[in-house]
């Protein structure tokens, strides 16, 4: 049997946490997330990709109860431990630039939500492609929040960067 400070028992745990939330019991997914994430700081540290995954695993199941403000935090913390971890250009700091996206784009925060969409595209395609699931994902995702923002009569709000015209320009075009 695995004793508890093992990073395999945070693991199941996790994998425990990840079942509950896509069932859709946040409530025991989130205490799952956070003991994980509690042995995963004590055998690794503050700052490692464990407990990023951690972080952004209990982020979203935050997400999932709309709570967004807690989401937010530990998606920002997770991005954080990523950029000093793995670097700014690895494809799991283009997922947690995805992941504050979507939390941002929930709450109406349409400048910072492009930013980050832009961020994980940026990244997803210089480092995997434009025919890679991740980046097509990302930019799916990113063209439905700019739907979102058309809908919503908020496209003044948009930066004038390249994508997001080229983007946009096609969209109001159909």
């Amino acid at each position: 049997m695995l004793e508890e400070k093992h990073p395999d028992f945070a693991q199941s745990l996790n994998n425990l946490g990840v079942l509950h939330n896509y069932q859709g019991y946040y409530e025991s997914a989130e205490l799952l997330f956070k003991d994980a994430l509690l042995i995963r700081k004590k055998i690794f540290g503050e700052s490692h990709p464990a407990v990023a995954r951690s972080l952004s695993n209990l982020a979203s199941s935050y997400f999932r109860q709309d709570r967004y403000k807690d989401a937010s935090i530990c998606f920002e913390e997770a991005l954080d431990i990523y950029r000093q971890t793995i670097g700014e250009n690895h494809p799991d700091t283009a997922t947690a630039w995805h992941n504050l996206a979507h939390v941002y784009s929930a709450q109406s925060h349409y400048i910072r939500a492009e930013r980050c969409y832009l961020k994980a595209f940026e990244i997803s395609y210089q480092r995997l492609g434009d025919r890679n699931p991740r980046t097509r994902t990302v930019r799916d995702n990113f063209v439905d929040f700019l739907n979102q923002v058309i809908e919503v009569k908020q496209i003044h709000l948009l930066s004038d960067h390249p994508t997001t015209q080229y983007i946009l320009q096609r969209l109001l075009q159909e």
